[in-house]
């Protein structure tokens, strides 16, 4: 499977070229002890209803745990794919 992104300007763009960009600027930006390992695309993250980014939720979907309370989530089916995603990606 395989995935594309658009850009704003409408280039095609593909996801490891963007991860590779993105790596960079982290070590650019904070160096190198911080690149990430692995650079994940979703369509959407966990957040409340005041649009804050549940990281508790997306912890526990990259470690395959329970997330616990998902009542205050305003989009539910985003911790889903992200579970999914990791899954396939991480192991």
């Amino acid at each position: 499977m395989g995935a594309d992104i658009v850009d704003e300007k409408g280039n095609t763009v593909q996801p490891g070229e963007v991860g590779e960009l993105l790596s960079r600027a982290v070590v650019d930006g904070l160096g190198v002890p911080y690149r990430p390992k692995k650079i994940l695309f979703v369509s959407d993250l966990p957040k409340t209803r005041n649009m804050k980014i549940m990281r508790r939720v997306v912890r526990a979907a990259y470690l395959d745990e329970s997330p616990g309370d998902l009542s205050s989530l305003s989009n539910p089916e985003a911790v889903k794919e992200l579970a999914e995603i990791a899954k396939a990606n991480l192991g």
